[in-house]
């Protein structure tokens, strides 16, 4: 601010005229004497303990100031002293009464201009103004007024097509151009339109008519271009006339956006349509409908542009409206009879078509021109224009943080100025987007598998408490669109480039080019998308049941100060007859088979084998597993989904069966999950009597398999890279190669990991310790090498089972009967295609029904992975519940997994700094890649030392929603703070009342502070001479202007005036006269 409303002794009476809001509150004047009681009072002006620690209140009125005078003359001679006197102001300033706009003021003359006044030249913003004799001079600011362009009534001219967003305006030569906008043989700047053919001769309202004769297109980027037309009088075809089908009158009784038609002339040019054009309706119509056919429609047509050139950049003038965008113009070149300005936009027309003109015949224009120059040249502005110049302007302030106050009168020599009460909004929002203010609402993202694709988002100004701000920040993260569909819902929903975010330069650690505009995506490999798309989206999850948006859940806590962001993916799922997405294991299955595992029924015993048999002994310490795929028990036809390709463990005899009893018996066995088993052998697959020959890969409760594995046999080492094998997992194969016992089948347990990649194995006689049931055999029941497995069934499952007794020994080892029991169902089985997930991984499943009669609250829940299956299958484990019936349906489900991102706080305008990371704006403030981000976490590239290079430790800053806690008032008249920089001219201190939720004695319960200014006196050494006006400033410590919203103050400041006055008169001198400023003692 200029500082021009100082002046010091100054011969000059200033009488200006008040302005915003002040007044003059009574004040009071005395005299400086020697008398104790008027010392007291006066030396209180300069006493800064009266204002910060208060006293009574002086009452000094008239009648007591006279009996001050009388005491004065009874005690003291008349010397001819000259006495020192002071006359305090009260003044107050209230920013409603400022002046908001600025005012231009004209000279007396108003210049009309000819008819149709203006000259337009193509793809040039430079208009000149034909006005004989002017007086304007270059670089007078001047401006134009009441320029038109044409108002033309066409009849029965609207079409529009059933299913059509695009109404038809047939309109012979409209005048309207896109020329030089575009490359005529660019097939990419042009998009297909449908359903926007004329109408046959003969058609219905409700037939689906697709345009089969010509192919029409719009230029995509012809909504960006202010082709604005105005209709009015269409009238509705229904009985109200209210409506056209289902498109209210009302929608297109309005101002439109033109888009012109094109056609193609050749296989790669594209030619404008002069005799029509298109404006876009929000609704598809349903019905065909054509002026003349179905009714009558005259229509007016008001054109808000001349030759492309928006109306409102060529009318100027205060107050600035939606007709006048601009203040003024500047005259940049004269001539005797012309001038010429900018209009800043560049006027559109077709220099290469002879016959194109922006008028027609048609178009009614006034009698004073000639309509065939009309036409024939560019000129246009309507017979109504006239221009005016500028003699000045008187500047508004349009916010109230900065702005000027013309005083009631003037004041003069001013020793003191200080505020006495104040009235200021809490109205700054903490978090807020204002480039005049702050910008520090948006927060930066990349995901782990979506290439160089950086997110953000804007959090919408305000201020929140921290539960607010973080459901805020998760709803603006799941409104954000995934990269990979933003081309396809673009299209969908014919938007333009500019839902690609334009960037300003950003920095990054490893160098990579900065980020520029939306133009650069593809020049560059950062790329910055915002993609908040999702209210027009048609689905919210992809073909292959991936959600199409982010999903972060925040968490805020205010105890500890840590902030967390956690990302995660959805997928949604449905059975197939071949795969079930959720399994839930039977855990108990009670087996009845025709024949006890636990008596010899080989060669020597029972001779349903004809193999030497070890039976199963558990009582020897003995485990029995038992593995099985469908349709491996030929005699039950039942399919056990839920115990299918599970592993379970003998546990005991059910009921009266006992380890000696023969023919049927029943025994269970429980699920495990902890042994892996890995199998690895050649075996003759048996399905009785089917028989494959086949090796056997298989390993159970594993991800890993057999192979690529070397066998140290005089130590018993395997070594196979990465193998997460542990102690106590069983190995069943016949690929360890003892040179005495080569090409047979042992069963080997791991005893000693050694590392990641080897492990020690023990192997066990043939048929000793571990035994199995698998896939349709029995292993390792024989002590024989040579028979190291045999078939579980051993008869046709139509042959009878004999002796029919069910207690005599029988032919067969088949099962005959499997129940699954309801209890202890603890694991769950999910499939999910490449799920890329680990160990302890959280998901969230939603949607399912019951399933294994397990109810729907125990299942759809959060889960902890406990084990991985294999690329597509994981397990988790479940709470034991009481059962419930469940249907046999096919089950859709949703499950939302973690998500790998990496979050970029190296922006400036970011939440950073009010989430309390550290290093904001620092080029290395980059995360590492993670599921969960927290403010503790370290940057990728990060470090612990202090400016000087010393060691220190980045200590976790306190959560802090309030912003700075003051702001200055400055005033170049009356500034006398120190030590404030960068703000100068500082005059008074205000505190704010930060939280907005508190409410004391300086806060009201509508956010206004009152009298939070800091005390304080200025005091002037030199007496300000003259002052007559203040310009007011308010600015945050760091210089930045304070955003008050538009909610405006008020504050009162005392000024105190002082003048001579010769002892025992009533003369006051004022001004022009030696100053003698004396403190009382």
């Amino acid at each position: 601010m200029q500082q021009k409303s100082i002046k010091f002794n100054e011969e000059i009476d200033f009488t200006p005229s008040p302005s915003g809001g002040i007044s003059v509150i009574p004040y009071y004047q005395n005299k400086v004497t020697d008398d104790q009681e008027t010392k007291n009072y006066t030396n209180k002006l300069f006493d800064e303990r009266v204002y910060t620690e208060g006293e009574e209140k002086i009452n000094l009125d008239p009648d007591r100031l006279n009996n001050f005078r009388k005491r004065l003359a009874g005690r003291r001679p008349t010397n001819g002293q000259i006495f020192t006197q002071t006359y305090t102001s009260y003044v107050n300033i209230d920013s409603n009464q400022r002046n908001r706009l600025p005012i231009n003021n004209y000279d007396q003359i108003l210049y009309n201009l000819p008819p149709f006044p203006l000259i337009f030249t193509n793809g040039s913003s430079m208009v000149t103004v034909n006005l004989e004799n002017h007086p304007f001079q270059k670089n007078d600011r001047v401006i134009l007024d009441n320029v038109t362009s044409k108002n033309v009534m066409l009849r029965d001219v609207i079409m529009v097509k059933k299913n059509s967003s695009f109404v038809r305006i047939k309109h012979e030569n409209h005048g309207l151009s896109l020329f030089g906008l575009y490359d005529p043989s660019d097939i990419s700047a042009f998009e297909s339109v449908e359903y926007v053919d004329y109408l046959p001769e003969s058609y219905t309202n409700h037939e689906d008519i697709p345009d089969t004769t010509t192919q029409y297109y719009i230029l995509r980027t012809n909504i960006e271009i202010d082709l604005t037309i105005q209709l009015s009088g269409v009238k509705g075809s229904n009985v109200t006339k209210t409506k056209i089908g289902n498109i209210p009158v009302n929608i297109l009784n309005d101002k439109q956006t033109v888009y012109l038609l094109f056609t193609k002339s050749s296989a790669t040019e594209f030619t404008p349509d002069k005799n029509s054009y298109l404006i876009r309706i929000p609704i598809k119509s349903n019905i065909n409908y054509q002026d003349n056919n179905d009714c009558h429609n005259n229509v007016l047509i008001k054109y808000y542009n001349l030759f492309g050139v928006p109306l409102n950049y060529i009318n100027r003038g205060t107050p600035i409206n939606e007709c006048r965008k601009f203040q003024y113009f500047t005259v940049l070149n004269v001539t005797d009879n012309t001038f010429q300005v900018d209009v800043g936009y560049n006027a559109i027309y077709d220099i290469t078509d002879p016959t194109y003109s922006f008028y027609d015949y048609s178009d009614a224009m006034c009698q004073d021109i000639d309509v065939q120059l009309l036409i024939n040249n560019f000129i246009g502005g309507g017979s109504q224009a006239y221009t005016r110049r500028i003699e000045y302007i008187i500047t508004g302030y349009p916010n109230p943080n900065q702005y000027q106050i013309t005083l009631d009168k003037s004041y003069k020599n001013i020793i003191q100025a200080r505020i006495i009460s104040s009235s200021f909004p809490n109205s700054q929002r903490m978090i807020n987007n204002q480039t005049a203010d702050v910008i520090n609402n948006r927060l930066y993202w990349r995901n782990l598998e979506e290439g160089d694709y950086i997110y953000h988002l804007e959090v919408t100004p305000g201020n929140y408490t921290y539960e607010q701000l973080a459901k805020e920040i998760e709803y603006q993260f799941n409104n954000t669109l995934r990269h990979v569909y933003i081309d396809s819902d673009i299209a969908i929903q014919n938007t333009s480039c500019s839902d690609i975010v334009k960037q300003k330069k950003i920095k990054y650690i490893d160098q990579q080019p900065s980020i520029g505009c939306a133009n650069s995506l593809v020049k560059h490999n950062k790329r910055i998308v915002r993609t908040n798309l999702r209210q027009n989206s048609r689905a919210l999850y992809d073909r292959d049941g991936y959600y199409r948006y982010h999903i972060v859940k925040v968490d805020i806590n205010t105890d500890t100060d840590i902030v967390e962001f956690s990302a995660f993916r959805q997928i949604r799922l449905q059975d197939t007859l071949d795969t079930r997405i959720l399994v839930i294991p039977d855990y108990f299955i009670n087996f009845t088979a025709a024949e006890n595992f636990q008596i010899n029924f080989g060669i020597t015993g029972t001779q349903i084998v004809p193999q030497i048999i070890n039976p199963f002994s558990p009582k020897c310490g003995e485990v029995m597993y038992i593995y099985f795929t469908p349709n491996t028990h030929i005699r039950i036809d039942f399919d056990y989904v839920y115990a299918n390709y599970n592993l379970y463990q003998y546990v005991g005899f059910v009921g009266s069966s006992t380890s000696t009893s023969q023919g049927d018996n029943t025994f269970q066995v429980a699920l495990e999950t902890d042994r892996a088993l890995l199998f690895n052998f050649y075996r003759t697959k048996s399905v009785y009597p089917n028989v494959i020959s086949t090796q056997e890969l298989r390993s159970l409760n594993t991800t890993a398999l057999l192979q690529n594995f070397t066998f140290d046999f005089i130590n018993a080492i395997v070594t196979m890279a990465d193998n997460d094998l542990h102690v106590g997992d069983l190995i069943i194969t016949d690929q360890f190669i003892y040179p005495s016992t080569p090409t047979e089948l042992f069963v080997y347990e791991i005893i000693t990991i050694i590392d990641f990649d080897s492990f020690i194995v023990k192997k066990y006689p043939h048929g000793t310790k571990y035994k199995f049931i698998y896939d349709g055999i029995i292993i390792n029941f024989s002590p024989d090498g040579a028979s190291p497995y045999y078939w579980l069934d051993q008869i046709l499952a139509t042959d009878p089972i004999l002796p029919v007794a069910p207690n005599a020994n029988h032919n067969t080892l088949s099962f005959i009967e499997i129940t699954p029991t309801d209890e202890n169902k603890t694991i769950m089985r999910v499939h999910q295609p490449n799920h890329m997930l680990n160990v302890d991984d959280e998901i969230t499943i939603s949607g399912s029904e019951s399933i294994n009669n397990v109810p729907t609250d125990i299942i759809n829940t959060e889960h902890v992975i406990t084990q991985i299956i294999d690329d597509d299958n994981y397990e988790v484990e479940i709470q034991t519940a009481f059962p419930v019936v469940s249907l046999s349906t096919l089950n859709t489900v949703i499950i939302k997994y973690p998500d790998i991102f990496q979050m970029f706080f190296n922006y400036p305008d970011t939440l950073g700094n009010k989430l309390s990371f550290n290093k904001v704006d620092q080029p290395n403030a980059i995360t590492p890649y993670l599921h969960t981000i927290k403010n503790t976490t370290p940057y990728k590239i990060d470090y612990d030392y202090a400016s000087l290079g010393d060691d220190y430790i980045q200590r976790l800053r306190k959560l802090d929603m309030t912003g700075p806690n003051y702001f200055y008032i400055t005033s170049p008249e009356l500034g006398i703070y120190h030590n404030t920089q960068p703000v100068v001219n500082v005059f008074a201190k205000v505190r704010w009342e930060n939280d907005l939720s508190f409410d004391d004695q300086c806060c009201n319960k509508d956010n206004v502070i009152i009298d939070s200014f800091v005390p304080t006196i200025s005091v002037f050494d030199n007496p300000i001479s003259v002052l007559y006006e203040l310009n007011l400033a308010f600015c945050h410590p760091d210089g930045r202007l304070v955003e008050f919203n538009g909610i405006d103050h008020s504050f009162t400041i005392e000024i105190i005036e002082v003048f001579n006055q010769p002892d025992e008169t009533d003369i006051n001198v004022r001004i022009n006269s030696e100053m003698i400023v004396r403190r009382t003692e």
